[in-house]
């Protein structure tokens, strides 16, 4: 069995099956990923809530399983919320629990939620005796996203959102204590036909920084189904009162991410300074199963700290790294590599290494880097000044018969800021990253090398500019 593609960064389980990350919660200076975990294989079953916690986003230590499967029910995704007035008393307000709400799923597929509780601060979890608390008689009602709401008149409550996956719709629900929940209004349905709409959350962010100025991000995972099954994540941005999502009249969907492999993303509950970060399942359902990864088997992407801004095509999504995790443009250990219009140059830079990339190319002019090179090929990340489109190529990366889809080129439209293109990229044994745009573009992608794999090659047919290659932290 090969670990041989271990990312150094990215959080994996020591062994089995990982995907969505459930539950992202911040408290006692202690960040805490739960996600959807196999104890028993590296195959998708047995769903129960895996564990891990880090002080920084970077450094992870796996713990025992937090929610455990039984034969009667299935542990679904969900969310942790920190019950600060002890409103679901199961705590104190000297010792506010954390609750978990998930989707409990009988044998028979019946979808309903469920609370858990811990009152050591997220490592001991008590299933509620009395679960379900909210049951809409279906077997497509999952994945609860739940949050604290404010009203203008001060008051708090708690508003949950949740799919009918099958109807794509989201459902929102509020209420007082966690336990008792009254309906409020739908999202949807819209959007194309044909898919399965999973794992959404819904928060404010300030525009361009303006804490006046607040809309409000809807954030939805999506599936198609059949034979041609594919995953995905889309934004749309809007306004809500409690009660009600309203789209903006000029809102329209927007891609989360440019590459094949994010799915599932969901944000930290009480994430320091009011942040918003994201965490998402580096994975696709095309070909999840089939990843060579041997004895365990799913990757998260790296942390995203969020931000909206606006653009002349409305607002827009921006995911940067937090400051720990950036790409340094100089420092110890830092190399920086001139791009010097057609004079190519290769370097041995290894499997694990971020890139900060400065170029100013020429109006016709094409910018192309080869990471996780090797003899049979690598990773081609390009940048087409004239058109203004970045794309990565996985053709010929390595292992890319895991699907007839997976050997595929992605692209998105960059352009140029005072006409310098400037991107980072996250370079982890069997995942991609670039970050462009100031993070409105961003792209993830799995990749499975053979070989040494350990070279990058820079050329450009003209301009000029400096690529700094750092070790990740």
């Amino acid at each position: 069995m090969s670990t041989d593609y271990r990312p150094h960064r990215h959080y994996t389980p020591a062994r089995n099956w990982m995907n969505d990350p459930n539950g992202l919660v911040y408290h006692q200076g202690v960040y805490h990923l739960f996600y959807q975990y196999n104890p028993f294989g590296a195959d998708w079953g047995n769903m129960s809530w895996g564990h891990a916690v880090s002080p920084d986003l970077v450094n992870w230590s796996e713990l025992p399983v937090a929610i455990a499967c039984t034969p009667s029910e299935q542990i679904y995704s969900g969310s942790v919320v920190v019950d600060h007035g002890n409103s679901s008393r199961f705590g104190s307000l000297e010792s506010p629990p954390l609750v978990a709400v998930y989707t409990s799923v009988s044998p028979d597929g019946h979808q309903a939620q469920s609370l858990a509780y811990s009152i050591d601060g997220g490592y001991q979890w008590e299933k509620y005796g009395a679960n379900p608390v909210l049951d809409r008689g279906s077997r497509e009602f999952r994945d609860p996203k739940v949050f604290s709401f404010t009203a203008s008149s001060g008051a708090q409550t708690w508003i949950m959102v949740a799919v009918e996956a099958t109807l794509r719709q989201v459902v929102v629900y509020s209420s007082h204590d966690l336990r008792d929940w009254t309906f409020e209004s739908t999202i949807g349905p819209f959007g194309p036909d044909g898919v399965v709409w999973e794992c959404p959350d819904l928060f404010p962010l300030p525009v361009d920084g303006d804490s006046e100025r607040i809309r409000w991000v809807f954030l939805l995972s999506t599936n198609r189904v059949g034979d041609l099954v594919d995953s995905s994540m889309s934004y749309l941005v809007g306004s809500f009162d409690g009660h009600t999502f309203e789209v903006d009249p000029a809102g329209s969907w927007r891609p989360v991410d440019h590459g094949r492999d994010f799915y599932a993303a969901v944000t930290f509950s009480d994430a320091p300074q009011n942040r918003r970060i994201a965490l998402g399942w580096a994975g696709n359902w095309q070909y999840a199963a089939e990843t060579p990864t041997g004895e365990w088997r799913g990757v998260m992407s790296s942390p995203r700290e969020l931000g909206l801004v606006t653009t002349p095509d409305g607002f827009a999504l921006v995911q940067t790294l937090p400051p720990r995790l950036e790409a340094p443009r100089a420092g110890a250990g830092v190399r920086e590599l001139p791009i010097v219009a057609a004079m190519p140059s290769t370097t041995v830079a290894g499997r694990r290494y971020a890139l900060a990339v400065d170029w100013r190319p020429e109006p016709d002019s094409t910018l192309r880097l080869e990471v996780l090179a090797g003899s049979r090929g690598g990773v081609v990340i390009a940048y087409y000044a004239r058109t203004g489109r970045l794309s990565l190529d996985r053709r010929r990366s390595g292992i890319v018969d895991l699907h007839p889809d997976f050997a595929s080129v992605n692209q998105a439209t960059v352009p140029l800021r005072h006409g310098r293109l400037a991107m980072s990229v996250i370079v982890d044994e069997c995942i991609v990253e670039i970050f462009a745009d100031d993070g409105a573009v961003t792209f993830t992608d799995l990749v499975f090398p053979v070989g040494e794999a350990d070279l990058l090659t820079v050329s450009a047919d003209a301009g000029s500019g400096t690529i700094a290659v750092s070790p990740l932290p």
